[in-house]
């Protein structure tokens, strides 16, 4: 939703060549994505177990607990990134935006042929992890190069260091023992 509301407003600031409010709006896109990120992530991840026993074959599927933090931490890193998707598409350098997802695919099939045999379906998703975090690293750094934005603040650590303390929180929790009050709780 957030890229679609985005897309008409970067569009119409490079037509006016209006930088500021292109990098106004990378900024609080990332910081509206790490807050939902994070918020998601922590309900999540915070009541997974208690999720797992509810589930139909939970016990089966325990077994990808660490396959859903991997896959987590990517989301969270991929929504770190803001709207960098739209501030490249709508600029005068789409092309590097295309160049940047044919690396993205690429990526994806090498790093999944490598790690699959490996680590099995652990592998998938720190496949996912290391091609989805070289893809937002490389179109931050290119945002960076060709436009000097970056969407970072010191807002954006202490909302990281804010969403890491209330997973360590509601981590340690304690419980009830009646689980759709844990859920709840």
């Amino acid at each position: 939703s957030l890229q679609s509301i985005s897309s008409p407003i970067v569009a119409n600031a490079w037509i006016k060549n209006d930088v500021n409010q292109i990098l106004e709006l990378y900024r609080k896109s990332t910081s509206l994505l790490l807050i939902a990120g994070f918020g998601l992530f922590l309900i999540i991840w915070s009541q997974i177990d208690h999720l797992y026993t509810i589930m139909p074959n939970g016990d089966f599927y325990s077994a990808g607990k660490t396959v859903v933090l991997i896959l987590g931490i990517s989301k969270l890193l991929d929504l770190s990134t803001g709207v960098n998707t739209i501030i490249l598409s709508y600029s005068k350098y789409f092309r590097y935006g295309f160049y940047s997802m044919f690396i993205l695919a690429i990526a994806s099939v090498f790093l999944n042929l490598y790690f699959i045999p490996l680590y099995g379906i652990y592998g998938a998703a720190l496949a996912t992890l290391i091609s989805l975090g070289l893809f937002n690293l490389f179109r931050l750094w290119f945002i960076w190069y060709k436009f000097g934005m970056q969407p970072y603040t010191l807002k954006s650590l202490w909302l990281v260091i804010t969403g890491i303390g209330f997973l360590i929180v509601g981590h340690y929790l304690p419980g009830s023992g009646i689980l759709l009050l844990d859920i709840a709780w």
